[in-house]
C-alpha cells in the first residue's frame, strides 16, 4: 500500500488488482443441510498473505471508508456469482454483510438499486446482513431505510443478537426476515445451560413472528445438534465450510446440500 494515498483509494487499487476479493462461507437449512446462500466475507491478498475479513474490516477507521469497502465487496461478489458456471448458483442467495454507517449513509438504497440493475441482480436474490449496532441510534431513520428496502424486494437480516428482550423489540418493529445469533451465544453451546434457554427463548419469539433463526460460528457437533434440537433454522460457520472462492466450493455446490 502507498503512505500517501487515503485507504479508500486503497480499497479501490487492490479492487482493480483483484487483491480484494470475496470468499463465500455457504449459509444450510438446519432441517436438511440444503444451501440457501453464499455469505461474502472480504479478502485481502497483500504480498504472500492474505488477511481475514476482520482484519480487512479493522484497516477501515472512518464511515466513509466502511461504506468503500462493503460496496467493492458487494460490486465483486456480483461479479462471482455472474461468472459462476451456468445453474451452479440457482436458487441460492447472495448475503452481503454490511456496515451502520452503509445502512444510513444518504442515497444507499437508490445506489443499492443501481448497481443490481447494472449487473442484472434481482433484489430478492440479495441477502443484506445487518449488524444490531445499526439500529441502535435514528430509530426513525432506521425505520424508514428498512420499510423501503423490504418493499424493493431485499431479504435482511440483522446480526449480534444474543437477548430475548432484544430480539422481541427488533422483530416488531422492523420487516426483517432473519435473526442472526451472536458467535458468543453459540460457542458456548451446549455445555452453558443458559445459554441454551436464551436461545430456545429467541427461537420462541421469532416463531410467533414468522421470523427464521439463523447462527454463524458452528465448529463443534454439539454446537450442530443443540440448535438443531431448540429449532434453529440456519447455520454456517467451519463445521459447515470454510470459506473459499465458489471455483473451491463446485463439488459441494454441486451436490446441493451438506448432508
Amino acid at each position: 500500500m502507498t503512505l500517501n494515498m487515503s485507504m479508500q483509494q486503497d480499497y479501490r487499487l487492490a479492487a482493480r488488482r483483484g487483491q480484494l476479493e470475496p470468499f463465500f462461507q455457504p449459509i444450510v437449512d438446519l432441517k436438511d443441510g440444503r444451501f440457501k446462500a453464499l455469505e461474502a466475507r472480504a479478502r485481502w491478498h497483500i504480498g504472500t498473505e492474505t488477511l481475514s475479513a476482520r482484519e480487512v474490516l479493522a484497516r477501515a477507521t472512518t464511515d466513509a471508508e466502511r461504506v468503500e469497502l462493503d460496496f467493492l465487496i458487494l460490486e465483486a461478489a456480483l461479479a462471482a456469482f455472474s461468472s459462476a458456471p451456468k445453474g451452479l448458483l440457482d436458487g441460492l442467495q447472495l448475503a452481503i454483510n454490511l456496515s451502520p454507517a452503509t445502512v444510513l449513509e444518504t442515497g444507499f438504497s437508490e445506489r443499492l438499486e443501481n448497481i443490481l440493475s447494472n449487473a442484472g441482480f434481482a433484489a430478492d436474490r440479495l441477502h443484506l446482513e445487518m449488524p444490531l449496532e445499526a439500529f441502535e441510534h435514528e430509530r426513525e431513520r432506521e425505520s424508514e431505510v428498512v420499510a423501503g428496502l423490504a418493499a424493493a424486494g431485499f431479504t435482511m437480516a440483522v446480526d449480534h443478537l444474543n437477548d430475548p428482550d432484544t430480539v422481541g423489540l427488533i422483530v416488531a418493529c422492523y420487516p426483517v426476515s432473519v435473526i442472526k445469533l451472536d458467535e458468543a451465544l453459540v460457542r458456548d453451546l451446549p455445555e452453558d445451560h443458559q445459554a441454551c434457554e436464551t436461545l430456545a427463548g429467541i427461537v420462541g419469539i421469532c416463531r410467533e413472528r414468522g421470523v427464521l433463526v439463523g447462527a454463524e460460528g458452528v465448529s463443534r457437533m454439539g454446537q450442530l445438534h443443540c440448535l438443531q434440537g431448540v429449532g434453529c433454522d440456519e447455520a454456517q460457520g467451519m463445521l459447515i465450510c470454510r470459506p473459499s472462492p465458489i471455483s473451491g466450493l463446485r463439488v459441494l455446490l454441486e451436490r446441493g446440500r451438506c448432508w
